[in-house]
Formats: structure tokens, sequence, C-alpha cells
């Protein structure tokens, strides 16, 4: 009964929460995962049109292939409840029955023998209600840093592609562009 309850109430916060961040434009354009009328499918297309239109208008492109490896396990909470404040205003929506949720997260770790359970500091169960949702809002600094050398990109879920593409001549600076981009995110 209880599990039926924190399920019945993580469905009704991830229904307010997905109308909140729908009616603000809150998630980035540019991500496809979780998302309503969007896909992988959506994902590739978009990749593929910006390599197209570069090809076409007779540049060279590079598309650099990112992927967060255990997504899940690395989500923070601290920075997680920052994000969710600071560029989401949902202190009161998702702090109230999520903080709990969030900061208490346990699991039981399997060496040799089951040891109790450990509190963790960071990691979001996937395949959780609101697991999804709690990821792309912790990826959403990775868009601030992404913009801020102004390549094209798109995310999907853990998955970014970033897409640099320019004249020959001026390669080497989308090159160093690029990896910048990378070694900040």
């Amino acid at each position: 009964m209880a599990i039926e309850h924190h399920v019945t109430l993580a469905r009704y916060c991830l229904s307010n929460i997905t109308v909140h961040i729908a009616s603000q434009r809150l998630f980035p354009c540019c991500q496809s995962a979780y998302r309503k009328h969007h896909s992988t499918e959506t994902a590739v297309v978009v990749v593929h049109n910006e390599i197209v239109k570069s090809v076409d208008s007779g540049d060279v492109c590079a598309l650099l292939l990112l992927d967060l490896s255990a997504a899940f396990d690395t989500v923070d909470h601290h920075t997680l409840l920052q994000v969710l404040a600071s560029h989401f205003g949902l202190i009161v929506l998702c702090t109230g029955a999520n903080h709990t949720r969030v900061s208490e997260h346990r699991r039981s770790m399997l060496i040799l023998i089951q040891s109790g359970p450990h509190f963790l500091d960071c990691s979001v169960p996937q395949g959780s209600v609101l697991g999804p949702v709690k990821l792309i809002a912790y990826t959403e600094d990775l868009v601030n840093t992404i913009t801020s050398y102004h390549p094209n990109y798109h995310l999907y879920a853990d998955d970014t592609q970033l897409i640099g593409s320019s004249t020959v001549a001026d390669i080497h600076c989308t090159n160093e562009r690029l990896q910048q981009c990378i070694v900040a995110t």
C-alpha cells in the first residue's frame, strides 16, 4: 500500500512538473528524450539535417558523440536540487515530496556478503517515475557550457551530439573550439 502511494504521488508530481516545464519551455529545444512528440528518430533527423546543411553549403562537418556512462548513477543529489530550484523553479513542487526520496536513496551493496543499506549522495533510480525528468534537468547545465562554445548540438537523454562545421580554411579553429567544449563538459 505504501509503495502504491509513493508511485501515485510520483506520477502526480511528474504530471505537474511536465506541465510546468512545457508551459515555461524550460527544457532545451535540442533535447529529444522523454518529451512528447520527440524520440530517438527526432534526434537522428535533427543531427542528419545539420550535417546535410553544412555539406550542402560547401562546409566540412565534424560530429562528436558523447555518452555519459552510467548516467543515472552519476546524478549528484545536491547539484540536482540546485538545478531544479535555479533553472526550473521547482523548490516547492519537488523538494517536499521529492527531496526525501532523492537524499535518502539507498542501495544494498553485494561484496561476498550483502551489507546493510548505505546512503548515497548521487544516483537516480533508473526506471523510476521521476528518474528521466531528473536526469534531463540535471544535464541542463551542460547546455549552458556547450552553447558558450557555439557548436550546434543535440541531446538525447545522456547522449550528446556536438556538430561543428566550417570552411576547409577554418577547420583548425572549429576543431580547437570543439576540443575546448569537450574539456569543459
